[in-house]
């Protein structure tokens, strides 16, 4: 009687536990998650029938089966607790000191770009969750963060796998090189994704380490997201004035008077098409 209890209770944990692997991790990984969770579910059922061939009683079956899905749930809450250790934390960095000679070395154009990675990474979604909540939104409650893990992967597999994100921000740092090249002053260009471990504080730190000290920040993004902002943040935390390196940074894309003018040049040129697809339907109808 006892093992069966003991095969109830392990069963529906393991069970519970591995419905959120495979709601949550990379794809690789759902086949595995979901036989854990099948045999789980599996033998936490034999428990419960062997209970059933041992005693006659339902009160008893009524409170195995009872025990059963309290620790399904268990094991499903444990598992969604566990999630946030997915978030990578950067190690902290130190700043190097600037180069014994100032500004013989060129200036370096960081393109900050907030983008995801190009494949689904559960580690990603665990970080802007750790973002949101450290900008002050309420935790997910721990039932549905799995779900949101796997909307994520839903979005990913449903574009085919891949995002373009990331290919399109380097399209957009070979752009910004092309350019700028003419002028001599700029030695390096950089693209910061703000992803795995790809920061602005250690993009500065390797520049300054390089005997950079003049750093230009772009900036990839509409207004001053809480993301942006952060990574910011910690690079005033690395105190870059007082080691000799100077940094600017570009206004957001919101307040570009030219960006306004295109956009709504390709708004209109869409509509005036779509105008004249259907002015067109019209006439030729009889």
């Amino acid at each position: 009687m006892l093992a069966s209890w003991i095969a109830v209770f392990a069963g529906a944990v393991a069970g519970g536990a591995a419905l959120v692997g495979l709601l949550a991790l990379k794809r690789s990984a759902e086949p595995l998650m979901g036989l854990l969770s099948l045999t789980g579910i599996a033998v936490c059922a034999w428990g419960i029938s062997t209970q059933v061939t041992l005693t006659t009683r339902v009160e008893l079956l009524l409170v195995s089966v009872l025990f059963g899905g309290a620790s399904f749930a268990g094991g499903y809450g444990l598992g969604s607790a566990l999630l946030p250790l997915l978030s990578k934390r950067t190690p902290p960095i130190r700043m190097a000191p600037a180069s014994p000679t100032p500004g013989t070395r060129g200036i370096a154009v960081i393109v900050l770009a907030y983008i995801e990675p190009s494949r689904y990474e559960p580690t990603a979604v665990s970080e802007e969750f750790e973002r949101l909540s450290e900008a002050g939104f309420h935790r997910m409650t721990i039932g549905v963060t799995p779900f949101l893990y796997a909307a994520q992967k839903a979005r990913y597999r449903a574009a085919g796998g891949s995002s373009p994100s990331i290919a399109q921000a380097k399209t957009l740092v070979e752009r910004v090189e092309s350019l700028v090249a003419p002028d001599n002053r700029f030695e390096r260009f950089t693209l910061v994704t703000c992803t795995d471990g790809d920061t602005l504080d250690h993009a500065v730190a390797d520049l300054a380490g390089d005997g950079i000290d003049r750093i230009v920040v772009a900036s990839v993004s509409i207004g001053e997201s809480y993301a942006v902002d952060h990574a910011k943040a910690l690079v005033d935390l690395l105190r870059p004035a007082a080691h000799g390196i100077r940094i600017v940074h570009t206004a957001p894309l919101w307040g570009s008077e030219k960006l306004a003018i295109a956009v709504t040049s390709r708004i209109l040129a869409a509509s005036d098409r779509s105008e004249e697809r259907r002015v067109g339907k019209e006439c030729s109808q009889p």
